[in-house]
């Protein structure tokens, strides 16, 4: 009886101590950096995150766009646009309005998240994504 007590206790404490090593997603990571976005396992755009701004770059186009982030929480957050270049207005043809966008990191690991976002007040857009941290 003393044996399986102990098999008992053995497994207990391997459990937890396996529970306690195993790491849990963390969206911190993901509030500032450099990052490389990608749709359906192609490249899409390059950007750069501060606590206050998000700049994004899409080499296809040659649009440069630059946003105010806001968090409202760890893992959603607000993009608010602020300008972007000829090319972008170009591609809009004239439309001036700018809805902005709620952003949700969905899953991820160290280095990479999968995102969903989609405007606010626009039903029918629902973007999703992949983001990889280059620093």
């Amino acid at each position: 009886m003393k044996k399986q007590n102990l098999k008992t206790l053995l497994i207990f404490i391997l459990l937890i101590a396996c529970k306690s090593h195993a790491q849990e997603f963390s969206c911190i990571n993901f509030k500032t950096g450099r990052f490389e976005t990608y749709v359906n396992d192609k490249f899409s755009s390059k950007v750069v995150r501060s606590k206050k701004f998000q700049k994004e770059y899409t080499p296809k186009t040659g649009v440069k766009v630059k946003l105010k982030v806001e968090w409202i929480d760890d893992c959603t957050y607000k993009l608010t646009f602020v300008k972007a270049n000829k090319k972008f207005y170009k591609n809009r043809n004239g439309k001036k309005v700018f809805p902005e966008l709620i952003v949700r990191i969905i899953d991820g690991n160290e280095t990479e998240y999968i995102f969903v976002s989609s405007f606010i007040g626009v039903k029918d857009f629902i973007h999703k994504a992949k983001a990889i941290k280059i620093k």
